[in-house]
């Protein structure tokens, strides 16, 4: 670890040399991650990468999506994803994803199950528009209320979102930090 920044440097490295006939190196080539050595030297000093909003169009679109949620209005709810959309969770093993048709099927299996009474904004979102990348992201933190059906028992659900915008406004990726075991409560 580089000691001032943090940094880890933990990286293979291959030398690859050459000699000539007097048993002499006259080449040698490093092959490493140069990219570390770079991500250390812009560490020194503070940098901005955007802007973060309080309030913006894209914080009112995840609000619609998740009024439109609570209220069981699902074409309203997804109509703000593009058809394209990935979705991700942690309980979804590493890189893999779902598409717009896969969460359509699990919400309704959940919603079979669960009976919705309110999904409240915990806090305030914030839009960050990011320098790097040109990539657009609201975060945003909710309790999902919720009776379920089988018992009557009634289950609060904390949910952080990262929900990731084109530049039209349309969702394309949504990243769910959310436990469902909670639901398994007696």
């Amino acid at each position: 670890m580089h000691n001032t920044t943090g940094v880890k440097i933990d990286m293979p490295t291959h030398r690859l040399f050459k000699l000539n006939d007097d048993n002499k190196i006259v080449t040698m080539i490093n092959y490493y991650n140069e990219r570390i050595f770079y991500e250390i030297g812009q560490s020194f000093e503070d940098r901005e990468n955007g802007t973060i909003y309080n309030h913006h169009d894209n914080i009112n679109t995840v609000r619609k999506m998740m009024n439109a949620f609570e209220n069981k209005d699902l074409e309203t709810a997804y109509s703000f994803f593009k058809e394209d959309a990935r979705f991700n969770s942690l309980e979804l093993p590493d890189g893999e994803t779902l598409n717009l048709d896969e969460v359509k099927e699990r919400n309704k299996q959940m919603m079979e199950k669960y009976d919705i009474t309110s999904i409240d904004v915990v806090g305030y979102p914030d839009y960050l528009e990011y320098d790097i990348a040109d990539s657009r992201a609201v975060q945003s933190w909710w309790k999902f209320r919720m009776t379920r059906k089988s018992d009557g028992k009634e289950i609060v659900l904390p949910a952080l979102y990262i929900h990731d915008f084109d530049e039209d406004g349309k969702i394309i990726r949504s990243n769910a930090y959310i436990s469902t075991k909670i639901l398994d409560a007696k």
